[in-house]
């Protein structure tokens, strides 16, 4: 919900105008007058506030975004149906972290010059100008077309999530399987022959729909495979 308050947006607020002072003489005040003045609840203006409800990404954007991912699963299929890239091999769990960490680091910021592409700039740019004409004064502006605008920021940045969501696990998809980084394979102790029913290019899938989540969600997640893998070599904890 895109919530507006007149006061936050052009810091004026609704409510009887002050009296004009005038000249008056000055003299002691008696103690009616001093109990009246307390007895007098405060007056306090009326905050005028507009909302207008949250709006989910456009479909064509969600739409776009799983294209992306399926693009780099696609790509990721090929590499290993032309090449069969073999698992890159990592010395232990704590140098997998790091691999995948600053895995995660490179697609981000191979992602970021990309976002200025995104939507979100010119909504940005029509809820200022909605702001600055109510400021103004502008007869055709109201709260409620600056919590529309409002809405439509919230919505345009939902939609950049989006789309960058599915940039960067396509990429790193690609980039998975080019270079062997299988994070199955590579995290879960298991038997070599036992992963032949996960095909290559799925895991390099599962690795970029990781890596896809940004560098904080992918510490959290090999912290607790850490922390299973030493609970499974000693169940008690010794």
């Amino acid at each position: 919900m895109a919530l507006v308050r007149r006061t936050a947006v052009d810091g004026r607020q609704n409510g009887p105008a002050p009296a004009p002072a005038g000249l008056t003489v000055p003299r002691q005040p008696s103690a009616a007058d001093i109990d009246e003045a307390g007895a007098a609840p405060a007056a306090s203006p009326v905050e005028e506030m507009a909302a207008a409800p949250d709006r989910p990404p456009r479909l064509w954007v969600v739409l776009i975004g799983l294209l992306l991912i399926a693009g780099g699963a696609g790509a990721a299929f090929a590499i290993d149906d032309a090449y069969a890239v073999p698992t890159m091999p990592v010395a232990s769990d704590a140098a997998a972290i790091v691999a995948l960490l600053l895995f995660a680091a490179v697609v981000e910021r191979l992602v970021e010059p990309l976002t200025r592409w995104m939507p979100g700039r010119r909504a940005l740019y029509r809820y200022e100008q909605q702001v600055a004409d109510l400021a103004n004064r502008v007869p055709q502006v109201s709260l409620g077309s600056v919590a529309a605008a409002k809405a439509a920021v919230a919505q345009r940045r939902a939609e950049r999530a989006v789309l960058s969501w599915g940039l960067a696990t396509g990429l790193a998809t690609v980039l998975a399987a080019a270079a062997g980084f299988h994070l199955l394979r590579i995290l879960v102790e298991v038997d070599g022959p036992a992963w032949g029913v996960v095909p290559v290019w799925v895991d390099a899938l599962a690795t970029g729909l990781v890596v896809g989540t940004g560098s904080k969600p992918v510490h959290d997640l090999l912290t607790r495979v850490q922390q299973g893998n030493a609970l499974r070599r000693d169940p008690t904890g010794a």
